[in-house]
C-alpha cells in the first residue's frame, strides 16, 4: 500500500491501531509503500512516527477485511449437450469466507456469471447449476474462463478455471455481386 503524508523517510514507524510496521520505502517526503501488518478483522486509526515524533492519528481508519477464497469447481469441465434439450449440470464449488446470507455471495464466470441458482450452504461450500445448453444441431466450441467469488462486495484475489461448451455463431456471407 501506500502512505502519503508530509516529512515522511524510510524508517518511519506506522502504527495500524496497536500493530507497528517500519517504512523501507519512500520515493519523497510525501510518498512510501508500505506492507499493512496481520491484524483482526475491522477498523483502526494510523499513526506515523518520524524521528520519536508521533503524528496525530488519521482522520479516516484503515479496514482490514478478509477475501473470499475459491479453491474449486466441480466438475470444472462441462461436455457439450448433444440433446435435444438444455441440462442443468449441479456444480459445487468450495473456498473459505462464503456468505450464506441470500445475494452475498456472487460467483462470477469470467465477466459475468452462467452460474444460477446458487445455495449457499456454508461458509466454505456452495452449489449452482449451469444450464448447459442443448448443441445438436449447432457448431459448438468450448471456452474456459476463471471462477472469481464476491462476498459483500469483497471479490477474492485468486479465482479456478470453469470450461463449458459455447455455440459458434458463424457470420453469414454477404450476398453476391
Amino acid at each position: 500500500m501506500t502512505l502519503t503524508g508530509v516529512s515522511l523517510q524510510d524508517g518511519t514507524v506506522v502504527k495500524f491501531g496497536d500493530a507497528g510496521v517500519t517504512v523501507l520505502g519512500c520515493s519523497d517526503t510525501m510518498s512510501c509503500g508500505l506492507t499493512s501488518p496481520p491484524h483482526a478483522v475491522g477498523s483502526v486509526p494510523l499513526t506515523a512516527t518520524v524521528d520519536g515524533v508521533t503524528g496525530a492519528a488519521s482522520t479516516g481508519d484503515f479496514t482490514f477485511r478478509v477475501f473470499p477464497t475459491i479453491a474449486s469447481i466441480s466438475p470444472d469441465t462441462v461436455p457439450a449437450n448433444t440433446g435435444a434439450l438444455p441440462v442443468d449440470v449441479k456444480v459445487t464449488l468450495t473456498g473459505t469466507g462464503f456468505s450464506t446470507n441470500a445475494g452475498g455471495t456472487v460467483f462470477n464466470v469470467g465477466p459475468s456469471s452462467v452460474l444460477k441458482n446458487v445455495n449457499r450452504s456454508s461458509e466454505t461450500t456452495c452449489t449452482a447449476i449451469f444450464i448447459n445448453g442443448a448443441l445438436s444441431t449447432a457448431k459448438s466450441t468450448t471456452q474456459t474462463l476463471p471462477v472469481t467469488v464476491t462476498v459483500n462486495g469483497i471479490t477474492s484475489l485468486g479465482s479456478v478455471n470453469f470450461t463449458y461448451p459455447i455455440r459458434l455463431v458463424i457470420p453469414k456471407s454477404p450476398p453476391g455481386p
